[in-house]
């Protein structure tokens, strides 16, 4: 099952057949450099993602739903507080009240990637992911 460790008793031509189909690792990625043949913004959504899960950022859940909820995200640090609402996995799916979210045009931030790796890390989350969210009222957003 996808998400799920094998145990240790596949059979070798399975582990080999498995690791045919690995993606190949992504380009390094920096903060100075954008790799040759990756668009600009892949490059600034992927820099987000990076220095988003790695950050220890306090989340709660506000809403009714585990994973298509509202989110409050503090920063211990900075003590700075943001208002998250996901609704998907996909860029621009989601909302935060951060600055950088407001300004970049990438539909992604740091405090969103945090958050969507959090909940995708949940038991049973990938499986909501993949079947999307289904909301029991209309939502519309102007840019």
């Amino acid at each position: 099952m996808p998400g799920k460790i094998r145990s240790d008793n596949t059979t070798s031509r399975s582990k080999t057949a498995e690791s045919r189909r690995v993606k190949p690792p992504l380009p390094k990625i920096t903060k100075t450099h954008k790799p040759e043949g990756m668009e600009l913004e892949e490059w600034q959504r992927l820099l987000r993602r990076e220095f988003g899960v790695r950050q220890e950022f306090l989340l709660t859940n506000t809403g009714e739903h585990p994973v298509f909820s509202d989110f409050s995200l503090t920063n211990p640090q900075s003590g700075k507080s943001y208002r998250i609402a996901i609704r998907g996995d996909s860029a621009g799916s989601n909302y935060c009240s951060c600055p950088d979210y407001r300004i970049n045009n990438l539909g992604t931030c740091k405090h969103l990637e945090f958050t969507l790796a959090r909940l995708k890390a949940q038991e049973g989350a990938e499986k909501l992911f993949e079947s999307g969210y289904e909301p029991p009222f209309s939502e519309v957003y102007l840019s």
